[in-house]
């Protein structure tokens, strides 16, 4: 086993090489990734390996300006730099299930951000989603699947008339063109809610917990207009047609013609 730091030089030598490639080659795509990871989300081993050669090459802020999309799949990333990424257009996390993840990731601001994924994230909290959107201004897709912990503090819904409120977000941000949440329980759905998008995706939900959702929070989604369900969804006749007469006042289409995703990455 080599030592620390025969071990950082040879991640230090390494990420020299990526650089060197990618600057050359004009390379705008990246992706550091346990390949276990990629092909099982429920594998949870160390990839510090992983950490530390991003560690360095997100040291390397020439070489990131460079980089449009980076897709990284692995654990431990409290050693993260997020400030080194505001020029992405598109960043992937998966797998990122160090409990300080939240911190350093809410920090992170970006305008030229146009498409965040976040899969198997366990210390993503879905009460800190909206704020992350609202400092990445150009974000027009989104799509968190399978996040959070059990241990999770439930956030209660949120009392009529709070889309009206001055500090609502679709006040301060566009629209998300496609907005899909996967896996997640309806109080983090309802959470997630005050992320304005055009058309939202639900896939992998608990029976009944949609429109469970909706009949607390019928603000939920502002600017929506097409709502997708998953077909697997067992959906009785009278919850549809109660869905149908809630989205209907607010002129929204729905269509039960999704499919669950997880642990890919959404076209």
């Amino acid at each position: 086993m080599p030592s620390d730091i025969e071990e950082s030089d040879v991640y230090q030598d390494l990420a020299n090489t990526i650089k060197e490639f990618v600057i050359s080659h004009n390379i705008k795509s990246l992706g550091v990734c346990n390949v276990s990871i990629v092909d099982d989300f429920r594998t949870w081993e160390d990839t510090s390996g992983q950490w530390s050669l991003l560690e360095h090459i997100t040291s390397e802020f020439a070489m990131l300006n460079d980089i449009d999309v980076l897709d990284i799949a692995c654990s431990a990333p409290d050693a993260m730099s997020y400030s080194s990424l505001q020029n992405l257009v598109s960043l992937t996390v998966r797998e990122a299930v160090d409990t300080e993840f939240d911190s350093p990731l809410l920090q992170f601001a970006s305008a030229t951000l146009v498409k965040l994924q976040l899969i198997e994230c366990r210390a993503v909290y879905a009460g800190h989603i909206p704020d992350l959107v609202r400092q990445c201004p150009a974000l027009r897709s989104l799509f968190v699947s399978t996040c959070g912990d059990g241990s999770d503090v439930e956030i209660p819904f949120r009392p009529a008339g709070w889309s009206e409120e001055s500090d609502a977000l679709w006040r301060d941000h566009q629209p998300l063109d496609h907005f899909h949440l996967e896996h997640m329980l309806g109080w983090e759905i309802a959470a997630m809610a005050t992320i304005p998008a055009r058309e939202v995706v639900l896939t992998s939900l608990r029976d009944g917990e949609l429109l469970n959702a909706f009949e607390r929070d019928k603000e939920m989604f502002p600017q929506l207009e097409l709502l997708h369900i998953d077909v697997d969804l067992d959906m009785k006749e009278a919850e549809g047609r109660r869905l149908s007469e809630i989205l209907g006042k607010r002129r929204v289409d729905w269509k039960i013609d999704a499919h669950w995703t997880v642990n890919q990455t959404y076209p």
